[in-house]
């Protein structure tokens, strides 16, 4: 588990499968009412967007438990193996496309070439996490081909969280960004303890290490 365990942590329990799709598909038809995206972040400065955000309940709560507002960025890296797993598992999807919705949300995937990164983007589509009748738009779906294009990319957004699944990328762009989160089997064997913040869910709500 992924994020399904961190949207857990957020909601202050753990949610099963249908929930957590229920959750997923109304924060789906709520963006579909919501207010036009501000303009793309570009070199800091951003456009705020015209009216509040509109967001389920669940939504909210997992905003306000990740210390977001609503036009805030995030960065979310994927590589084959979370690919794999949220292809594998629906509640993984379906708690990706929640999480993705309650913020400008960009989908970052290092790709060797075009042809991969034609199917990774159908794959993401597949999946309703980006793409026609996605979460995230198409063109904010990145695909690079080099560990730097990828920083680059990501420090140009200004996220205000950034998760990401490799070691390097996060070493350089924790000075940059305010919040690094580990994704994957970095955060499940607590590896980089300097570097990434975990979450994780206890009866208590969310603790970050």
């Amino acid at each position: 588990m992924v994020f399904a365990v961190m949207l857990a942590a957020c909601l202050g329990q753990y949610l099963d499968a249908d929930a957590t799709g229920a959750a997923a598909a109304a924060g789906a038809a709520g963006a579909a009412g919501a207010a036009p995206a501000a303009a793309e972040p570009g070199s800091g400065t951003r456009e705020r967007p015209r009216t509040k955000r509109v967001l389920t309940e669940a939504e909210a709560l997992v905003q306000k438990r990740l210390g977001l507002h609503d036009d805030a960025v995030i960065t979310v890296v994927l590589n084959e193996e979370l690919l794999i797993l949220l292809e594998a598992d629906e509640m993984e999807a379906a708690s990706l496309r929640l999480l993705l919705n309650v913020a400008h949300s960009f989908i970052v995937f290092l790709v060797a070439d075009a042809e991969e990164e034609k199917r990774v983007q159908a794959r993401l589509e597949a999946l309703g996490v980006c793409g026609k009748g996605g979460t995230v738009r198409p063109h904010r779906c990145l695909c690079c081909t080099t560990m730097t294009g990828k920083i680059a990319f990501v420090r140009q957004l200004e996220p205000a969280i950034h998760f990401d699944v490799e070691p390097r990328a996060a070493r350089e762009l924790k000075p940059h960004i305010a919040k690094v989160v580990g994704l994957g089997p970095m955060l499940a064997d607590g590896a980089l303890p300097e570097v990434f913040e975990r979450i994780y869910v206890t009866p208590q709500g969310v603790v970050r290490a």
